[in-house]
């Protein structure tokens, strides 16, 4: 939700900016492509940041498990989940951003400079 939200956000205060390069030439295609790959670079860079704070701190609460208890505890890194975690998210990423910039640049250039001027 607050992907969506902030994308929806961030595509309608830059529709001057849409209507400007659309007007020098780029397609709408081109332009939705930009929206989302800027969503997938959020989605994946938070991905991975977050993967490695929670496998430091799981890391960390299993050493200090083994360290009390004196029994031996294996770590498993949960690769399904994870694989599962990224691919939603990169699909979440081009829905949040393709669908809101795909409706905004259908609109003609003039629409966009005076709708949300």
């Amino acid at each position: 939700f607050s992907l969506v939200a902030s994308m929806v956000s961030n595509i309608h205060e830059q529709s001057q900016d849409i209507a400007i390069i659309r007007s020098m030439g780029l397609t709408r295609r081109s332009v939705t492509l930009v929206y989302v790959f800027e969503a997938f670079v959020l989605v994946v860079s938070s991905a991975i940041l977050g993967m490695g704070v929670g496998y430091v701190v799981a890391w960390t609460f299993s050493s200090q498990r083994t360290l009390f208890t004196q029994l031996p505890l294996a770590f498993y890194f949960p690769w399904p989940i994870v694989v599962t975690v990224i691919a939603s998210a990169i699909f979440c990423a081009c829905l949040a951003a393709g669908i809101p910039s795909w409706k905004l640049v259908q609109l003609r250039i003039t629409e966009l400079l005076r709708k949300f001027a």
